[in-house]
């Protein structure tokens, strides 16, 4: 069943954008229903794409960091074998 909007209205409260709706109920009464949603702005976006890159660089040095360390182990191990140790 669909709703039986009465208004439908974009308002700014601080930096965050919202839909606001304004419906009657869907049984026989006179309450007027008002529902609020965020509205998604570019700026919500760029946000998630910096936290997404942050996290890719740390995993990248991580996984760099690692590979190095498994490489010294292994020079180490070869440096033991030919001096004999």
């Amino acid at each position: 069943m669909k709703k039986k909007v009465i208004s439908k209205n974009t308002i700014k409260v601080g930096k965050k954008s919202y839909t606001e709706e304004k419906y009657w109920a869907m049984f026989p009464s006179d309450r007027i229903i008002t529902a609020r949603t965020r509205k998604l702005t570019m700026e919500d976006f760029f946000n998630v794409g910096e936290v997404v890159l942050i996290l890719l660089a740390g995993f990248l040095l991580l996984k760099i960091l690692l590979d190095f360390s498994t490489g010294m182990q292994a020079l180490s191990e070869l440096d033991t074998l030919l001096r004999g140790y």
